[in-house]
């Protein structure tokens, strides 16, 4: 029967477990970004449900939800609001992260709905 610490690194290698943290870091920041500093009202009603590599930690998914229902409209708007405010946005996680180079953000709108507590 392998030890308890075989089985941890059997499961999930070094490199994935530095992966899941900078996401689970990237995820706090664009919440807090989006939730405080963002100057439209639209993103600043999305909160963060996941950040997870797309397919490694070079290029991240961003999946948002919004606090209330939208159109099929309003989603095209807030997808559009978000592709805008991708710059912005990865610069803020460039200043709070310490990495070489900045993940490039891609970014996906959920529907409003039952979902993971995000802590806002």
């Amino acid at each position: 029967m392998p030890s308890r610490r075989q089985s941890r690194s059997q499961e999930r290698p070094p490199s994935d477990r530095k992966a899941l943290q900078l996401c689970e870091q990237i995820a706090h920041v664009l919440d807090s970004v989006l939730g405080g500093e963002a100057a439209d009202d639209a993103l600043r009603d999305l909160t963060v449900v996941s950040v997870t590599p797309a397919p490694h930690s070079g290029r991240l998914l961003v999946l948002v939800q919004p606090h209330e229902p939208v159109d099929a409209g309003g989603k095209d708007l807030l997808t559009e609001k978000l592709r805008h405010a991708t710059g912005w946005l990865r610069s803020e996680v460039a200043a709070s992260i310490n990495r070489r180079k900045t993940p490039e953000l891609v970014f996906q709108l959920l529907a409003p709905g039952p979902g993971p507590e995000t802590g806002r």
